[in-house]
């Protein structure tokens, strides 16, 4: 990888010799360099009507091998020349990161799409067995819904070995579910295992921090979440919170929706109840 350091001094210093269409990405990178650090290449070549060839080509020119590269020499950067550090801001440590945690949370709620969320609770309550993938730290995301599925009754199985769940999902059958998280959207094993349930007609649900992504082409629907992760800040607690939040959401819609749920909340909680009072 070429070197991080002034990666967008150097980007603007070569732009007059850009042609039209690697001028095009160049300028919407210098423009809105924050918010591209946080946008998978689909993202990029979307918000500036180019291609993703386009957009490698310029990452080529500027002595990246690829997007992925260039996107985490682009972080680096911007976190090295940052003009306010962490000290400057209002708050300590503590302080701050409740504050991003809060923001996260208010956010999310503003992107819940009320009727999407309803299709996907009819999904879930027709499904006869559902499947959750993450890795990562999505994995933390994928087993929160899974456990909250169980608890209210439903067969719900939570993969993270991803050549288990690619194995999965071309045995999926009808009455199936899959949900697939994945806060990047673009998580090559969780992408290719809910493809393949995805081309054999299975519904898929995305949990993600991207509303344009691999994933999302191969979801019936998405729940998206607020803050995405950024190279540098993969695993951040500010976009699982929002996932978390959104699965929090399901569950209780569901709960309102379908109250015959209430019944395996009390099920599920007498047969654990012996194991807490030892």
């Amino acid at each position: 990888m070429s070197s991080p350091k002034n990666l967008l001094v150097r980007l603007r210093s070569n732009i007059e010799p850009l042609s039209k269409k690697l001028r095009v990405v160049a300028d919407y990178i210098l423009a809105n360099a924050h918010d591209v650090q946080f946008q998978t290449i689909t993202d990029l070549a979307r918000y500036t009507k180019t291609s993703e060839a386009t957009v490698v080509r310029l990452c080529r020119d500027m002595g990246y091998k690829g997007y992925s590269d260039f996107r985490m020499a682009l972080a680096v950067d911007l976190s090295q020349t940052a003009s306010k550090p962490l000290a400057e801001t209002d708050g300590d440590i503590c302080t701050i990161s409740a504050q991003s945690a809060v923001a996260s949370l208010q956010d999310t709620a503003k992107l819940i799409d009320r009727n999407s969320l309803q299709r996907i609770c009819e999904l879930v309550h027709e499904a006869k067995f559902i499947s959750c993938v993450g890795v990562g730290a999505s994995s933390i995301v994928g087993h929160y819904l899974a456990f909250r599925l169980l608890r209210i009754g439903k067969k719900v199985t939570m993969y993270e070995d991803t050549h288990l769940a690619a194995m999965n999902a071309v045995r999926c059958t009808a009455g199936d579910l899959w949900f697939s998280a994945s806060s990047s959207g673009s998580t090559k094993e969780v992408v290719y295992a809910a493809s393949q349930a995805y081309a054999r007609g299975i519904p898929v649900v995305s949990l993600t921090n991207v509303s344009h992504s691999p994933l999302t082409a191969v979801s019936t629907e998405m729940l998206v979440a607020a803050r995405p992760e950024g190279p540098l800040s993969g695993g951040a607690f500010a976009s699982k919170v929002g996932a978390l939040l959104l699965v929090d959401v399901l569950i209780n819609t569901l709960l309102d929706t379908y109250p015959e749920y209430s019944e395996s909340v009390v099920d599920t909680a007498e047969v654990v109840m012996p194991l807490l009072n030892g």
